[in-house]
């Protein structure tokens, strides 16, 4: 269970800085005096940050949340990409931009039901991962020493 337990605190500490990046970084004032790279910029020194994070777990979560990563990382900058109007304008793209569904969420945007589809889709992401790592150690616990 302590693997489960630091998987989510994990997953809890890259939602809760990829949230405070999303706010600082789309909804800022000044917002096309930022240029485009240096958003990306910022968005992979938080990625680089999760990924510190996910060193201190073991072998299985990292080449697992290291493809979750990758993927989390395509879809947020795409999303940031759409919404600073630089990137494809896809309808699609924010459902699965999950921190601008929070925030259209909370303030009572035009789609609040899409934070369900967010919310079900990272869910399931964590149980998968959850599973296959709990297996893992169960049939390799010299792994668990590491």
């Amino acid at each position: 269970m302590q693997y489960l337990a630091s998987l989510a605190i994990a997953s809890l500490s890259a939602a809760l800085f990829l949230l405070v990046a999303d706010v600082f970084i789309v909804d800022l004032p000044a917002r096309p005096l930022i240029p485009v790279f240096i958003r990306y910029l910022i968005v992979c020194a938080i990625f680089m940050f999760g990924g510190m994070v996910t060193s201190a777990l073991p072998l299985t979560f990292q080449a697992a949340g290291s493809i979750f990563s990758i993927c989390l990382t395509l879809i947020v900058v795409f999303g940031l990409a759409s919404e600073a109007g630089d990137g494809p304008p896809h309808h699609w793209i924010q459902y699965f931009n999950v921190f601008a569904i929070a925030r259209q969420f909370l303030v009572g945007g035009s789609q609040p039901d899409g934070i369900w589809v967010a919310i079900w889709l990272y869910t399931v992401a964590c149980i998968v991962l959850g599973i296959y790592g709990f297996k893992h150690f169960r049939m390799n616990p010299e792994w668990s020493n590491r």
